[in-house]
């Protein structure tokens, strides 16, 4: 089942509700970045295109994307509207600056819809695409973070299902990696988000053996 996590500021938009009857697990919660985060991997930064616009022209919009692009494990930004069509100070060429901008400068893909149902069957989508291809969604680039705090989040965000929010709450919790890896099943279902089927697929992973390619050819 897809869950998701959202800020409280996304209370009102009335997606909450829509995603719940669509057979998600819903829950309003504080989030460091982002208005929504799916399957604790993908950060979504939603704006109506009036508010993209006027992110652009107060300055919020890339304080926005600079953040769930270093927190987040997949970062995306959805725009609900035409942000062209929208009376402003700024020009065409402004919105369409700062719109190349978050795609290439700072590598994070942005989404268009034209209203929040079409945000409610993208959110639905992206759900469905991370828990059908989670071996693809997981695989993570050439990034290699150089501070301790980072490498540690890095090596647990490589487990199933473990991005950059659970990654720092298994941290909390335990203190350190090796502490992490040795935990049993039931405590790690204790943290909120993990639950007794993930907390079973990190323990199956610990704990199986490495296939050779022998193995692997005898298989076949």
């Amino acid at each position: 089942m897809i869950d998701i996590q959202i800020a409280h500021r996304e209370k009102t938009s009335g997606l909450p509700e829509m995603l719940e009857q669509n057979e998600c697990i819903v829950s309003v919660t504080d989030l460091d970045i982002g208005d929504y985060l799916i399957n604790n991997e993908i950060s979504i930064e939603r704006k109506t295109a009036l508010d993209f616009v006027s992110s652009i022209i107060d300055g919020r919009l890339f304080r926005q994307v600079s953040g769930i692009k270093r927190k987040s494990q997949r970062p995306l930004v959805l725009i609900e509207g035409n942000p062209f069509r929208i009376s402003s100070k700024i020009s065409s060429e402004s919105i369409r600056g700062a719109l190349l901008s978050v795609q290439v400068i700072w590598y994070v893909p942005v989404l268009h819809s034209k209203g929040i149902e079409h945000s409610k069957d993208i959110l639905l989508t992206l759900g469905h695409q991370s828990l059908k291809y989670p071996n693809i969604l997981n695989m993570r680039p050439g990034y290699q973070p150089k501070r301790l705090k980072a490498r540690q989040l890095y090596v647990l965000q490589g487990f199933p299902g473990i991005g950059p929010v659970l990654a720092a709450q298994l941290m909390e919790r335990f203190g350190t990696l090796r502490e992490v890896f040795q935990a049993s099943p039931e405590p790690l279902s204790g943290i909120k988000g993990i639950g007794k089927k993930k907390a079973d697929r990190i323990c199956q992973l610990l704990d199986s053996e490495f296939t050779t390619d022998t193995d692997v050819k005898n298989m076949l």
